[in-house]
């Protein structure tokens, strides 16, 4: 029997972290370290493919997004755009963040935007840039593609999509 972990006592059998980096460690000799990732949620998603464990839907929900964003986008923001995006995030956090990422779709958004547009209208128009920010930081990149399904995809506008004057 190997020994008893001194640190992250929480985590699960066979997931180790080395430095930033989060490992899946093989069950067999010799022992095979398998980079996952150096985000731990993400890193904890690749662990339960590998051993063959239903992922928690908890990581899923919005509110887990905007606090990886808190913790991770936050503090590389000046000081009037956290206490903005602050703000924007307590209102979304009360009305989104019981929610899956995946359940999320535009029509729910504009519901909000209206209903947050008869209280205050340039605020609302802000948050929805704040709810992007948050599902599309660059670690978010799986979670974000969920949230977009169904949604016009970035195109961009090429010559041939614009018309011509002849």
């Amino acid at each position: 029997m190997g020994r008893r972990r001194q640190s992250n006592f929480d985590d699960p059998p066979r997931f180790h972290r080395k430095g930033n980096v989060w490992y899946h460690v093989s069950g067999t000799l010799p022992r095979v370290w398998t980079k996952l990732s150096d985000d731990r949620a993400e890193a904890l998603r690749l662990w339960a493919q590998r051993e063959g464990v239903r992922e928690d839907e908890s990581t899923r929900l919005f509110a887990v997004v905007a606090k990886r964003y808190v913790r991770e986008v936050f503090p590389t923001k000046s000081v009037q755009t956290r206490r903005d995006n602050d703000k924007e995030l307590t209102n979304l956090l009360r009305v989104f963040g019981h929610m899956p990422i995946e359940a999320i779709a535009p029509m729910h958004i504009r519901q909000y935007m209206d209903l947050r547009g008869q209280v205050a209208k340039v605020r609302a128009d802000l948050q929805p840039a704040t709810r992007t920010k948050a599902i599309e930081n660059p670690r978010n990149r799986e979670e974000a593609r969920c949230a977009r399904a169904g949604t016009r995809t970035n195109r961009s506008l090429g010559s041939s999509s614009r018309p011509t004057l002849a």
